[in-house]
């Protein structure tokens, strides 16, 4: 496997990744293709790891993930990678979870009840319902804090304005009153939350529709994340068309 040091995501093979001011270090891998980058966070490291085949396992790969696995470290692999994953597991690295991500195949179906609207300083709101819709499965994964939103609550205000600023922020709304919401950051659509007294109604389904509708306005590919714990979440995606891309295994050492 010939593995090559990249200054920047160019390369088509990068796809959607963009490099940040946090990025260390960009690697790209050939027979078989993959790409490999290292960003630098608040606790620790965080490596990403991606290939639709399995890479091999040399040592020119183990010499520049060794030095960052010693410290607080989480990494994404494929999960087809096993030979990479136990060496993760031999340097102390735990699964954490797993993670799908899915693209649209074909068309979705129209919202018919309910509409959009954009965000309008309505910060309390969406505060307590992406909150209160997360915080289960934050709390089951260890994801600190577990109401994230309420516990930032600037970063969620400069987070929804951006996002409206860019067309990309879906107040969900029924009879006057906002139900849920979502964002998106460019294709993919990165958050969608409805209020939990108000879920298994089918106004998760309502809203998928009516922000992938307007996504696909920009965009005609859109794709989506959620993690393997959320199975009628998947369900939700997979029967409106949404089909498995990749699947990832989640590791941290802390």
């Amino acid at each position: 496997m010939k593995i090559i040091r990249e200054k920047d995501m160019t390369h088509e093979i990068f796809h959607k990744e963009e490099i940040s001011e946090h990025t260390l270090e960009i690697y790209r891998f050939e027979d078989p293709e993959g790409y490999l980058y290292i960003n630098k966070g608040k606790e620790g490291f965080s490596v990403h790891i991606h290939s639709l085949s399995e890479l091999i396992l040399t040592e020119g790969l183990k010499e520049i993930l060794t030095p960052y696995l010693s410290g607080k470290t989480s990494v994404s692999v494929s999960s087809i990678n096993t030979d990479l994953i136990e060496f993760l597991k031999s340097k102390g690295q735990v699964e954490w979870f797993g993670y799908y991500s899915l693209v649209l195949d074909g068309d979705i179906k129209t919202m018919t009840r309910g509409s959009l609207q954009p965000y309008n300083e309505e910060l309390d709101t969406y505060i307590d319902i992406f909150g209160r819709c997360f915080e289960p499965m934050r709390a089951l994964h260890d994801f600190k804090p577990h109401d994230w939103y309420k516990n930032n609550r600037e970063i969620a205000k400069k987070e929804f304005e951006e996002a409206n600023k860019e067309g990309n922020f879906y107040g969900y709304v029924i009879e006057g009153e906002i139900v849920g919401g979502g964002i998106a950051v460019e294709n993919e659509l990165d958050l969608m939350a409805i209020k939990p007294e108000l879920q298994c109604n089918g106004l998760g389904r309502q809203l998928l529709r009516g922000i992938v509708h307007e996504m696909k306005k920009k965009n005609n590919s859109i794709t989506i994340g959620v993690v393997e714990s959320n199975q009628h979440v998947l369900r939700l995606y997979r029967s409106e068309g949404f089909v498995i891309e990749r699947y990832e295994k989640k590791f941290k050492n802390y």
